[in-house]
């Protein structure tokens, strides 16, 4: 499906359960409903060259995918919940409106999981957590 003019995509994907590779690169998607991540068996997904400006925390349902391929959209960070994507050998997000200095200081030297990488920003910048005081 790579490079059609698809600018929606269905809100449920339950209906390919076998699915294992989908190339959704150099179409015109400008959102991503969390429903889209229902697809059970998929391996390797390339949403590279869109027009997304953020990914649903729901990625984490993609138990199975392996490759992520975000290249070239408009996306200034990635949803916590990546980190929980068990089975994702390959992120790539070239080109996007993320933090230089993550991806520049991390991940030019010795290959580091996503969460090393995340763990040592935290330590190197000493971010602290704030839970939130919710006020009844």
């Amino acid at each position: 499906m790579r490079n059609n003019p698809i600018i929606q995509l269905p809100i449920d994907m339950s209906g390919l359960p076998k699915l294992v590779e989908l190339n959704l690169s150099f179409c015109l998607i400008h959102y991503i409903s969390d429903g889209f991540f229902s697809l059970p068996a998929i391996e390797d997904l390339n949403l590279s060259y869109n027009h997304l400006t953020t990914i649903p925390s729901s990625i984490v349902n993609l138990s199975t995918l392996q490759h992520l391929n975000l290249d070239g959209n408009q996306l200034p960070a990635l949803p916590f919940s990546v980190l929980g994507l068990a089975k994702l050998q390959t992120l790539q997000i070239k080109n996007n409106f993320t933090s230089k200095k993550l991806w520049s200081e991390y991940s030019s030297k010795s290959p580091m999981s996503l969460k090393d990488m995340c763990a040592k920003l935290v330590l190197d910048f000493e971010v602290e957590y704030h839970p939130t005081v919710q006020m009844s």
